[in-house]
């Protein structure tokens, strides 16, 4: 409460994770959910210099069939 205070957020738009890895899989996979909710089809692009964590989900989600995946290496 005391942070969301000092920089003006509510509560609940705090997410405390335990590492970049977890934050970056919240990020990417709830970006993708957002926009398959709005009728958009996601599409990723990413490099071989990604941090393997982007890589991983990315890839993971190309696999299930839940994005178009565009890799440039």
């Amino acid at each position: 409460m005391q942070i969301a205070t000092l920089i003006q957020a509510a509560p609940r738009e705090l997410i405390f994770t335990s590492g970049a890895t977890e934050i970056i899989n919240l990020a990417i996979q709830g970006t993708v959910k957002h926009l398959q909710k709005t009728g958009i089809s996601p599409r990723i692009a990413i490099s071989a210099v990604e941090h393997s964590a982007v890589l991983d989900i990315c890839h993971a989600l190309k696999a299930q069939g839940l994005i178009d995946l565009i890799a440039h290496r």
